[in-house]
């Protein structure tokens, strides 16, 4: 038997209005570690933006790349 993730309790961000998210929102969405979300920006999995130490990820990218989003392109 599978859990159901019911998406309303996780609060997807709205591109909009939050460009970028933290990578522990974005592990949190992805259903997995902090420690997880981060070496998968280093590995460039997700789609980053680097500002001097500081990590983001694209929000709407980063919803398309785990399904939330229809792909705009």
């Amino acid at each position: 038997m599978h859990a159901q993730i019911d998406v309303n309790l996780m609060q997807i961000p709205d591109p909009k209005k939050s460009p970028t998210i933290s990578v522990p929102a974005a592990a949190h969405l992805a259903g997995v570690a902090r420690r997880t979300g981060y070496a998968a920006a280093e590995r460039g999995e997700w789609p980053v933006i680097r500002t001097g130490r500081a990590v983001r990820v694209r929000t709407r990218d980063f919803l398309t790349q785990c399904g939330y989003l229809a792909d705009a392109s």
